[in-house]
């Protein structure tokens, strides 16, 4: 049994998030398999990818009620990387048609001046005691699609061009990542850690 599976259904950043993990030393494995999944103590949803498909997948390997009943289970963790990161809202204007997982209540909308958000950015940290967050820290994100969503799930907050997005989210047991941890260098390390290794008392650093 592994302690993380990341879902492997031939969409996304799996190798390289599979990658990083192992050079952390995590117990990690890549699966679709439902036994595996829900075995596991932690389930990442890999980004990079189109909405639509990426949950056509899912329903084509009917993991929809598999995903749903592993995030109902409080000692375990979801997280959601990017794309990842979009699907566990309910609906997003990039597949307007396709529903999403709908764990969390919000939306996925694309930025107004319709540009993509390529590179190294900082993140503004909210006043939220569970992450160790570096204001001066970057990382590196690549998307043109956001969430929108209440002020109570939000972490940490990043910009672009000026137009302000969630980059870190947080519910209950369900984490949302828009940036790329696992391609974020040691700053990407430390989020992974902070989160997979329950430091829950960790704080800001300005």
């Amino acid at each position: 049994m592994s302690d993380i599976v990341i879902l492997d259904i031939g969409i996304g950043n799996v190798k390289s998030i599979l990658n990083r993990l192992k050079l952390l030393n995590y117990n990690v494995i890549t699966s679709k398999n439902s036994k595996e999944i829900m075995n596991s103590r932690v389930l990442i949803l890999p980004g990079v990818g189109n909405f639509g498909y990426f949950m056509d997948q899912i329903d084509f390997f009917n993991l929809r009620n598999v995903i749903k009943s592993f995030a109902k289970e409080k000692e375990k963790k979801v997280i959601g990387i990017c794309l990842g990161m979009h699907i566990l809202f309910s609906k997003s204007s990039e597949s307007k048609s396709k529903n999403g997982l709908g764990l969390i209540e919000g939306e996925v909308i694309k930025f107004h001046n319709c540009a993509n958000n390529i590179g190294y950015l900082n993140i503004n940290p909210l006043n939220k005691n569970f992450l160790k967050l570096n204001k001066k820290s970057r990382y590196y994100f690549c998307h043109s699609f956001y969430v929108k969503l209440s002020d109570d799930y939000i972490i940490a907050n990043s910009y672009m061009r000026g137009e302000k997005f969630p980059s870190i989210i947080k519910k209950k047991n369900i984490y949302g990542i828009q940036f790329h941890p696992e391609i974020s260098n040691y700053e990407g390390n430390q989020i992974f850690n902070s989160i997979l290794l329950n430091e829950n008392n960790s704080t800001i650093i300005n």
